[in-house]
Parts: C-alpha cells; structure tokens; sequence
C-alpha cells in the first residue's frame, strides 16, 4: 500500500501487527474507545498522527483501568 499519498497510513492488518493485537480488536476499539479510522472505499486505514493522538489521549498519569500501576 505504500504509495507517496498513503505513505502516513497504516492498513487494519499493519496496524493489528504494530499493537499485537486482532482486527477484531481493532474494530471494538473504533466502537467503543473511538479508535480513529478512515474509510477509502470499503478499506479501513488509521492516520499515523491521529493513532498517536489517540494513545496519548489514552494516558492515566501512571494508572490503568483506575489502579495503580
């Protein structure tokens, strides 16, 4: 998929290898957590700046889930 255009985009699959997570994981978190995601056509591709943002925006001061880490 690396095209000079797309060069900042990952596909479900590269993104699900990065995390060491499933696609299905990936498609629970665009549902529930707001994992951002861009259609072209019927493919999914995640925006390397905006999966970036996310995670941050994911971030508890040293906490996860409510407890201590």
């Amino acid at each position: 998929m690396q095209t000079e255009t797309l060069k900042d985009y990952l596909s479900r699959t590269e993104l699900a290898v990065e995390f060491g997570v499933s696609t299905k994981t990936l498609v629970r978190w665009e549902k529930d957590e707001g994992l951002p995601v861009t259609f072209l056509g019927r493919d999914p591709l995640y925006y390397k700046p905006s999966i970036q943002r996310w995670l941050r925006a994911r971030e508890k001061n040293g906490k996860q889930d409510g407890k201590a880490a």
